[in-house]
């Protein structure tokens, strides 16, 4: 369960982290050949990669700890807390990630697009804008 989720956005990041600088828009980094559109597609994987495996990280360390501490059995976890060690990252990365989408919160920021207020070096370099054009 919360191994496979932890697998699974730990795969998304890694696809995000391992496009590097590509999806980043021309001109904000060595090797970026992309568009505020690809940016914010790898922001996305980064994000919900980052948050999620994270997140199920947390639920992984609950259920051990209702496992060994609380001496919950197998049906008590599968009955009454399985369904929130799943939920609750699955429901937080989503929303996380639209919200950054909706705010404009996702920039070039060293050699990814991920969650970052401005882009990096905009406030020393003048060359770089703080802020993306309205689409």
């Amino acid at each position: 369960g919360s191994s496979l989720g932890i697998s699974v956005f730990d795969l998304i990041q890694s696809v995000g982290q391992g496009l590097s600088s590509i999806p980043m828009p021309v001109g904000s980094s060595l090797g970026a050949f992309g568009n505020d559109i690809s940016c914010d597609v790898q922001g996305v994987l980064v994000i919900i990669g980052c948050t999620g495996s994270l997140l199920y990280s947390i639920s992984l360390s609950i259920y051990f700890l209702s496992m060994i501490r609380n001496q919950t059995s197998e049906r008590g976890i599968r009955d009454k807390l399985e369904r929130y060690l799943h939920a609750v990252p699955i429901l937080f990365t989503f929303v996380t990630t639209v919200v950054c989408l909706v705010f404009d919160q996702i920039h070039p920021h060293g050699t990814v697009c991920t969650l970052a207020a401005t882009p990096m070096y905009c406030h020393h370099d003048l060359d770089v804008e703080c802020e993306k054009p309205r689409r």
